[in-house]
């Protein structure tokens, strides 16, 4: 996974390291940085760096995401080996994607979330219909948000004396 990544997925975990003090950490992130974070939470699954995490739009292989939108293969074969990887999932996952993206298809945060039951692993796939790569519609915006602080007071550990969530 960490070839995979590349220095953008470096970058990200020595930030977590720095400013972290070690607690578990929400990561959320959309599109290539959902790539990239799925790269950082299969790079770090054994370190236990990632508390919680909501992906939208996410896409594990931007080969095999090249091919399923018909457009010209552009990363390097590195990337390919992200799928096989991820059974190492660790992090409780929200998955929010446009049931019409066609910049990042469907099909991979299927691949994510079917790979994270799998592994015993939480996690839930929320498509939103009539919706592409970005959320436009009010309601749809509202109850991603809604979902993604849900998730992430759910599954993150409390944090600092008397049980307080952070």
């Amino acid at each position: 996974a960490a070839a995979a990544g590349g220095a953008a997925v470096a970058d990200l975990l020595a930030a977590v390291e720095q400013s972290c003090c070690g607690a578990p950490v929400g990561l959320l992130a959309s599109g290539h940085a959902a790539h990239a974070a799925l790269c950082a939470l299969l790079w770090s699954a054994s370190e236990g760096r990632f508390g919680a995490a909501v992906l939208a739009g996410v896409y594990v292989c931007p080969r095999l995401r090249d091919l399923e939108t018909g457009r010209a293969p552009a990363a390097p074969a590195a990337a390919s080996h992200l799928v096989d990887a991820l059974p190492a999932l660790r992090s409780p996952l929200l998955l929010l994607h446009g049931a019409e993206d066609t910049a990042s298809p469907v099909s991979h945060a299927r691949m994510v979330h079917h790979a994270a039951c799998g592994a015993g692993v939480p996690s839930r796939l929320v498509t939103y219909p009539r919706q592409g790569h970005e959320l436009e519609e009010e309601s749809d915006l509202r109850d991603a948000a809604e979902r993604a602080c849900g998730w992430f007071l759910e599954h993150l550990q409390t944090a600092g004396e008397g049980g307080e969530r952070p």
